[in-house]
């Protein structure tokens, strides 16, 4: 118990898979809250609340938001939920973001033991925005209703091309994705501090800003357990199957925007020495296979973390 962790799982459906999630991830130490799409169906959500009101450390966030790929709004549910943990009464150090389709490649004692070789320093994926990526946040973008379409694709963000000003506090934009760990003085810094409240403020109207928002904090100087200096740190928060990873593009699953779905085959690549210091992967099907978790659960348990 010399490591208690905070989890922040982001959800919109996969009622089951959030709940081998938890099974996975669960100890008493640790805090768990889960921000679940406003939207969702009224179902799903009671589902959620039903299994977790047995256990005093998992609770749903009451600032639930409607979430929108690409919005501002993905960012916000992250927040919310961490603005409960650093309130409530639990004295984590460390808090990982996760989704729904999400598990974990150790268990609680071998992520435990990835956390503390970070040695005090936050795990957040960091580089210069790439130039093909750059109208992200060069312009301002709208939130636009098209009504086709349920869920998230109902909507979309259209560009402007009205040019936004220069970021706060000469912020350098990075990009990175939004699974991160943070500690807990990261987390104070940008729930409470102003330079990432202006910050917050000024991604708000950007392209995918959960991509933007903490992975240009990680290097600006003075945060709490960034990188603040030439080192590029291996980003260890997840193993999966993108069609920009280069050699990982073997998938076995489903491509499914870019991403792949994994099934059992996808393990022997997920497992793969490249990947030994990587405490999980994504993305579990909604409708996934009873082998691939079985698969997952067996070969962590008491799997070692390497140094």
């Amino acid at each position: 118990m010399d490591m208690r962790i905070a989890y922040v799982i982001v959800a919109y459906k996969g009622a089951g898979l959030i709940e081998r999630l938890l099974r996975a991830i669960y100890m008493p130490q640790n805090i768990y809250c889960l921000h679940l799409d406003k939207k969702s169906p009224e179902i799903f959500k009671r589902a959620i609340r039903s299994f977790v009101r047995c256990l005093p450390n998992v609770f749903v966030t009451k600032k639930l938001v409607d979430v929108i790929w690409g919005h501002i709004s993905v960012l916000r549910a992250e927040l919310n939920c961490m603005e409960d943990l650093f309130n409530s009464d639990v004295p984590w150090k460390y808090l990982i973001t996760l989704v729904a389709q999400d598990f974990p490649l150790y268990d609680n004692k071998g992520i435990v033991q990835g956390l503390k070789q970070l040695n005090g320093l936050n795990n957040i994926e960091s580089y210069v925005m790439p130039e093909h990526f750059a109208y992200r946040a060069d312009y301002i973008w709208e939130l636009r209703n098209t009504g086709e379409g349920v869920e998230h694709l109902g909507y979309r963000m259209d560009c402007t091309w009205r040019a936004k000003p220069p970021p706060p506090h000469n912020i350098k934009i990075m990009k990175g994705w939004n699974h991160i760990a943070a500690t807990r003085k990261f987390v104070d810094f940008v729930l409470h501090d102003k330079v990432a409240s202006d910050f917050y403020k000024w991604v708000s109207d950007i392209f995918i800003p959960d991509e933007v928002f903490f992975s240009s904090l990680q290097r600006h100087p003075g945060t709490p357990g960034g990188y603040h200096d030439k080192e590029e740190p291996e980003w260890i928060m997840r193993a999966f199957g993108w069609v920009a990873n280069g050699n990982n593009r073997v998938c076995y699953g489903q491509w499914v925007r870019e991403n792949c779905w994994l099934s059992t085959r996808d393990l022997g690549w997920v497992f793969a020495n490249k990947n030994k210091h990587k405490l999980f992967t994504q993305k579990i099907p909604f409708l996934f296979e009873e082998n691939l978790v079985e698969c997952l659960v067996a070969i962590v348990q008491g799997r070692t973390y390497p140094s």
